[in-house]
């Protein structure tokens, strides 16, 4: 029998082998492809899988779209790319990008977007699209049309995409759409940040009674434009955020228009956010034909819905509303068929609004993202716990569950309860200064463990202590999880309930400054200790390492500083006691320009207590730092 070589195995072979490469470090499989042209032809689906265009200009669209075109032609790979994503603002064509305001903005929101997913925070992730940073600039937006050509002729290619995500401030160019219409029907379309035109429920309602009324005064409220209506009707629209603005114009119907879309007017809609992005801001207006071309007339429109008969529920999977206040609530339980919902997002929640959740069918619900919310003057959170556990515990088996805000132990364990079924949890449970917090101790993560055995993504917030053995026992308590392969830690710098002066909570003693610098150190080397100290006896393939946000607001400019977001990655081999650990920084760009930013930031009362931890070496001392190790 012959020696079995890469050149003689099946290319169906090859490619599950490079999925597994893959799965344990990407960049090996670039090396991989490198062997021969038969490995580099079965790497395609892995390298290309996933492509990612960062829009500033028009010249920067045009190139991007070129070496793509260039790469993926070269390597025969155009059916290879299953997901394309599309983000930022096309600059006019006077500004220049290099050293314009706006495009430093967008620059940085890139940067951020390494850290966590819509599962853990949407609003921030979506922040940059939905209310900034250009609206209060009064900035523009280059409208042509032809500017995206480049990138509808490449899109046509792409004949296995199965999913175009689009985050750019602009409504998705017109070509952009026909080019999906017509060449890939079934890409799946997601639009992150959607203005959808004025089609309200109270409009349709009040207009009925008028149309045999001849109306020669037509103005442009009685046209939407024709391209926005095919927008939201589209049959390749999968998921869109929905910003709301009660107090602007131009969104202040927009979550009327998301509940039709969610009844069936969008056909193929499967995941809705609807997101508050004011108060506060001024919205640029929208751009409006002068003429009445390309625009229908709103009877014709309100005719066209009412012939659909949205008087249904839709086919909707997966909800977000943020805030989830009981009358929005309530809203939505007769728009959308929540036993149909397999994951829904409800943040900034409160007592009501979980009492009357908790009576809900929630049959098919298998992600859960709850974000509870006390009012300032509510010191006992007990209540709102108690609620929040009660709804938890309403629900059957969840698959992933985040949990943000003053919950405490009723709600951690009716989690729990949820643990045979759990493979994602998030668990933030961010801090008041003036009420109870739930702290995550090594016995917490035990009982994660014994509850959750089949945990694969673990995030969770816990508290630095200047890395001595508290701090070192839930890392090794983390490591005793069996099945945990992904985990993200946001470290806690400073515990206000613990250490504050209890007269006055927001001061910080002193004898504490010491802790919190040393807390807030954490450089590439003690992020590599402790995943090394996790991962011993441990699967764990990836950590993630974020300073957590409750710093004290007098040190508040110097941790903007000091702050860093690291990523561990073992990169696997035959011998586990060989595995290589990669570590980089996250969000470095952006990280230098806030230093950049913060040059004049002083160390003030805080600079004796500095220098006796990290005497002057460079004469500037955001360069003087470095970590402390975990204690011996």
């Amino acid at each position: 029998m012959g020696t079995t070589t890469l050149n003689t195995l099946p290319l169906e072979t090859l490619s599950l082998i490079c999925d597994y490469v893959a799965a344990g470090y990407k960049p090996s499989i670039y090396a991989f492809s490198q062997t021969n042209k038969h490995c580099q032809t079965a790497s395609n689906k892995a390298r290309f899988r996933e492509i990612r265009l960062r829009v500033k200009t028009r010249q920067g669209l045009e190139d991007d779209v070129k070496t793509w075109h260039k790469i993926l032609a070269r390597n025969s790979a155009f059916g290879s790319v299953r997901h394309l994503s599309v983000e930022g603002r096309i600059a006019p064509f006077w500004e220049n990008a290099k050293t314009s305001a706006p495009a430093a903005l967008l620059e940085n929101s890139y940067a951020e977007q390494d850290s966590e997913d819509e599962f853990t925070n949407p609003g921030e992730r979506y922040d940059h699209i939905l209310r900034g940073p250009f609206y209060h600039l009064g900035v523009q937006e280059d409208q042509n049309e032809g500017v995206w050509m480049p990138l509808t002729r490449l899109l046509a290619k792409l004949t296995g995409l199965k999913d175009l995500a689009y985050a750019c401030e602009r409504r998705l160019p017109e070509c952009l759409l026909q080019a999906l219409h017509l060449h890939i029907p079934r890409c799946r379309l997601h639009i992150k940040a959607l203005d959808p035109p004025f089609l309200t429920e109270e409009e349709q309602e009040e207009q009925e009674d008028e149309y045999d009324v001849e109306d020669e005064d037509e103005d442009e409220d009685d046209y939407v434009d024709e391209y926005d209506y095919s927008l939201v009707t589209s049959s390749s629209l999968s998921t869109a955020v929905i910003p709301v603005a009660h107090d602007d114009d131009y969104r202040n119907h927009n979550e009327e228009a998301a509940r039709l879309m969610a009844r069936g007017l969008t056909p193929s809609l499967q995941y809705l956010y609807v997101i508050d992005s004011g108060p506060g801001f001024k919205y640029r207006p929208m751009t409006r034909g002068l003429t009445k071309e390309g625009l229908l007339s709103r009877k014709l429109l309100l005719q066209d819905i009412r012939e659909k008969d949205l008087g249904g529920y839709g086919q909707l999977e997966g909800l977000s509303l943020d805030p989830a206040n009981l009358t929005r609530f309530e809203m939505w339980e007769k728009t959308v068929n929540f036993s149909r919902l397999r994951s829904l997002q409800l943040w900034r929640v409160r007592k009501d609004m979980l009492r009357k959740a908790a009576t809900c069918e929630f049959t098919s619900l298998k992600t859960l993202s709850l974000g509870i919310f006390n009012f300032r003057n509510e010191y006992d959170v007990s209540p709102l716990d108690r609620a929040a556990g009660a709804f938890i515990s309403s629900l059957r088996p969840l698959e992933a569950i985040h949990m943000s805000g003053p919950f405490l132990k009723r709600s951690f364990k009716a989690i729990l309860d949820h643990g045979k079924s759990l493979r994602m949890l998030s668990l933030y449970p961010s801090e008041d200064r003036l009420v109870a917090r739930f702290v995550i101790t090594p016995t917490q993560i035990k009982e994660i463990r014994q509850h959750c055995e089949n945990l694969y993504d673990l995030r969770l917030q816990i508290q630095r202590s200047t890395g001595d053995r508290e701090e070192q026992a839930i890392y090794k308590a983390l490591g005793e999880l069996p099945q945990l392969r992904q985990l993200s830690l946001q470290l806690d710098v400073y515990n206000a309930m613990k250490f504050a002066n209890r007269a006055y909570p927001w001061q910080v003693e002193s004898r504490y400054y010491r802790g919190i610098f040393i807390n807030m150190a954490v450089d590439g080397e003690l992020a590599r200790g402790i995943f090394s100290l996790i991962a011993k006896g441990s699967h764990i393939e990836s950590l993630r390492l974020n300073m957590g946000m409750n710093v004290p607001e007098s040190f508040l400019d110097i941790s903007e500083v000091m702050k860093r977001q690291w990523k561990c990655s073992r990169v696997s081999t035959m011998c586990p006691e060989e595995d290589r650990v990669i570590v980089q920084e996250l969000g470095a760009r952006s990280r230098k320009r806030r230093m950049l930013a913060n040059k004049s930031t002083e160390l003030r009362e805080y600079e004796e207590v500095f220098r006796e931890l990290w005497p002057s070496n460079t004469g500037n001392w955001m360069d003087d730092w470095y970590s402390f190790p975990l204690a011996r």
